[in-house]
């Protein structure tokens, strides 16, 4: 994936529209060789700052997400995306900020505190982009703690961002009500019933 040249300082929801979507779909064009496209299957939603968005890889639901910048959350005034998907792999939590500069995949130590310190190995995706992957179970009860702090810390080596986190609860609710929604198998209305099997 190539470097992002954006400038994070500068950033609104707009730029960054779709973030995780166009990494999934780098990902999926160098694992087959044929990429299906991931695209938006839904208009996005705003739930207060927070973008939601409803994803699908060709004509098959594939995740929801939810992501917002936060601007000058470091000392040193950078800004930090924080964005939330969930998928039938489970949760991820993607951050982007232009004041790091990692060696592609490599694995990184990422502190979130929210009452308590909580520790997790990242992976860079690229020079600004770090990933952090959950089962559904784990990455359930994580977010359900993020959610209920009005504040959060991210600690990435000495980078440190303060992350006002109001209105995440809600934003957390739409993704998991997008992603059972997303996960329905769609029926046809005018297909013909299922023939009933006569008993015996």
């Amino acid at each position: 994936m190539p470097t992002l040249k954006t400038s994070l300082s500068k950033a609104t929801l707009s730029v960054f529209v779709g973030a995780f979507a166009l990494l999934t779909a780098t990902a999926a064009a160098s694992a087959q060789d044929d990429e299906v496209r991931i695209t938006r299957a839904s208009p996005p939603k705003m739930v207060g700052l927070w973008m939601v968005e409803t994803w699908a890889r060709g004509k098959v639901g594939s995740h929801c997400s939810a992501e917002r910048p936060f601007p000058r959350a470091s000392g040193s005034g950078g800004t930090l995306q924080f964005l939330l998907t969930r998928s039938p792999g489970g949760y991820r939590i993607v951050l982007v900020s232009d004041e790091w500069e990692f060696k592609p995949w490599t694995r990184v130590r990422v502190e979130i505190s929210a009452k308590t310190v909580m520790q997790f190995d990242a992976n860079a995706i690229d020079n600004e982009w770090l990933q952090i992957e959950f089962t559904t179970l784990t990455g359930g009860k994580l977010l359900q703690r993020l959610a209920g702090a009005p504040m959060i810390e991210v600690k990435i080596g000495k980078s440190v961002f303060k992350l006002p986190f109001d209105g995440f609860s809600d934003a957390l609710s739409e993704v998991n009500d997008c992603y059972v929604t997303l996960r329905k198998p769609v029926t046809n209305p005018f297909a013909a019933p299922t023939p009933k099997t006569a008993s015996r």
